[in-house]
């Protein structure tokens, strides 16, 4: 089963999360997926801004999903394409 990162930018003050994203990559198995969930959640809070953190106490969640388990809900997703191979 392939999966999917989505991200989630929140804030812990009222529980209340911005609309996802979806990493443009597509995991072979849901360690790879946790792996890079950790490593894209740390880089997007370095990236931040660093008051509006403290101020919103903001904290990144994310999810690893199989693409062949959305429900209802996640299938408002934007799912990019898979790249095309480029033959060498």
């Amino acid at each position: 089963m392939k999966y999917v990162l989505i991200l989630y930018l929140c804030s812990t003050i009222t529980g209340e999360c911005r609309d996802p994203f979806v990493i443009q990559y597509e995991f072979n198995t849901h360690y790879d997926c946790i792996l890079a969930g950790y490593r894209a959640s740390f880089n997007t809070v370095k990236n931040l801004d660093r008051e509006m953190v403290e101020f919103e106490k903001q904290a990144v969640k994310f999810d690893c999903k199989g693409l062949a388990v959305f429900d209802e809900h996640e299938k408002n997703l934007i799912i990019p394409p898979k790249k095309p191979k480029i033959p060498v």
